[in-house]
């Protein structure tokens, strides 16, 4: 799980994810420079190897980094992701969910990014009535680990799934 700007590995979504998961990684995503940042988000992807990377709001940007180098090939899950979700509409042969927030400023670019997609069936997205932070519907209300585990079937079928 990538965190975004303002959150840390002991908030809403990574306490459930840690709930409801045994094998997890939640890197540290404060570095000096956004170049220290990278090298350490892929050497500890290289690592852990996840069978999906979840991210969110400004961890979006930094996983389809991931994605983008072919640093990670696997799925993507991406929460509230704004501008950083463009770079979507261009992957093939991965499944990608954008979760996007009815109240959040950002959700335009996040529709924008489905709807010119060159994969239609492999990126998708999901609607939901939350703002930004996105832990009503995600945490309170159980959805995350439904789609995370959707998401994991869509790229490569059933089966026991760890996140980064």
């Amino acid at each position: 799980y990538i965190c975004g700007l303002g959150s840390n590995t002991t908030g809403a979504k990574p306490t459930y994810l840690r709930q409801h998961f045994r094998h997890l990684c939640i890197p540290s995503v404060k570095h000096a420079s956004y170049a220290a940042t990278r090298d350490a988000l892929a050497k500890e992807c290289r690592s852990f190897k996840p069978d999906i990377v979840v991210a969110h709001s400004a961890g979006v940007g930094k996983a389809v980094t991931l994605a983008t180098t072919g640093t990670y090939s696997g799925p993507l899950l991406l929460l509230a992701g704004g501008n950083g979700c463009a770079p979507v509409s261009d992957m093939t042969g991965r499944a990608v969910t954008l979760v996007v927030p009815s109240d959040d400023a950002g959700a335009e670019h996040q529709r924008r990014a489905v709807r010119c997609s060159l994969d239609k069936t492999m990126v998708q997205t999901e609607e939901v009535k939350d703002a930004h932070d996105l832990n009503t519907s995600m945490v309170e209300r159980h959805q995350l680990r439904r789609i995370i585990e959707e998401t994991v079937q869509r790229h490569a079928g059933a089966g026991a799934i760890t996140a980064l």
